[in-house]
């Protein structure tokens, strides 16, 4: 899946992306309130100021992945995968 499928289907009201393969995706500014992102490959992916509030996280990898000014409140992260995610001036 690339980063433009994704989100348009979030777009038209999808929000099951459980395992979705977005490495290095450029997801900058996206809005995934509520999105389901188990198990999802996030590694070296750019979510600079992305919206990730209620997100599903549990078992998602983000090594790597670039998080600055990100809004992560509310979500489930449990086994999430930080292998030195860039989180400075983490929201």
């Amino acid at each position: 899946m690339t980063a433009q499928q994704l989100l348009e289907e979030y777009d038209a009201g999808e929000r099951d992306f459980s395992e979705a393969n977005l490495s290095e995706a450029d997801l900058s500014g996206a809005n995934f309130s509520g999105a389901n992102l188990h198990g999802a490959n996030l590694s070296r992916a750019n979510l600079h100021g992305a919206m990730l509030v209620v997100a599903n996280l549990s078992g998602a990898n983000l090594s790597g992945a670039q998080v600055t000014k990100s809004k992560v409140t509310g979500t489930h992260d449990n086994m999430t995968v930080y292998t030195k995610p860039n989180m400075s001036r983490f929201m």
